[in-house]
């Protein structure tokens, strides 16, 4: 279920009539390049439909989330400092959550064995993009059992994760869903992530800094 910051369930209604958290403040934009992955492959970049991702100023990142920390050397290393408080005993996957449209939104999988970035409809539909918005799309999506799918089409959703600003284009397709978000490998090629299960979180470098996710308390996802 995708929630609201009151963990209530998401009111479009109440979104559209302006009761939604105001976004971070946009800074300039790093421009973003993106490849899918499937039958049918994109570089698309071009000026007159760019994708961005962008960031808070630094200093402010440093006086609202102690989760940055200083790092001369951009070195990402994890230890046992990182472990969950289930330490080494669990077999947890990586969930994280997200904030769309103003909207908290738990159950978000990190999952580097994912050539795409996945949006359920449902999950699509529940966060206001309606589905004449969505992009043509022709890839073929293969799930374990070797059996293929279309994608309804892809979507693009500016997602805040730790206090910065992704813009992410997602696959959208129609299946029951077991996460409300899939951020595959795209998303974290791209901000050059280095996930671990194990410690149950991610990392990846900005500038002098290293930002550091964690995961969702697994017992909130029952």
């Amino acid at each position: 279920m995708v929630v609201d910051q009151g963990k209530e369930p998401l009111d479009f209604i109440a979104m559209m009539n302006g009761r939604i958290e105001s976004l971070p403040k946009k800074l300039p934009m790093i421009p973003k390049t993106f490849i899918l992955q499937g039958d049918e492959s994109s570089n698309d970049s071009s000026d007159e439909d760019p994708c961005y991702l962008d960031v808070l100023p630094l200093e402010e990142c440093m006086d609202e989330r102690d989760s940055i920390q200083a790092s001369k050397n951009q070195s990402i290393t994890f230890s046992e400092k990182d472990l969950s408080k289930w330490r080494y005993f669990h077999e947890d996957a990586l969930y994280i959550v997200v904030q769309v449209n103003g909207m908290t939104v738990p159950h978000v999988l990190i999952d580097g064995g994912s050539g795409l970035n996945i949006c359920p409809d449902l999950t699509a539909k529940t966060l206001g993009f309606r589905e004449n918005k969505y992009r043509s799309d022709n890839t073929k999506i293969y799930g374990y059992d070797g059996r293929g799918m279309n994608s309804k089409g892809t979507l693009d959703m500016n997602v805040i994760i730790e206090n910065t600003s992704h813009c992410i284009v997602f696959h959208v397709v129609d299946v029951p869903p077991s996460y409300n978000l899939l951020l595959g490998r795209p998303w974290i090629h791209q901000v050059r992530g280095i996930p671990s299960t194990l410690h149950q979180c991610l990392k990846w470098n900005f500038g002098p800094s290293i930002i550091t996710v964690r995961a969702e308390d697994p017992v909130k996802r029952l």
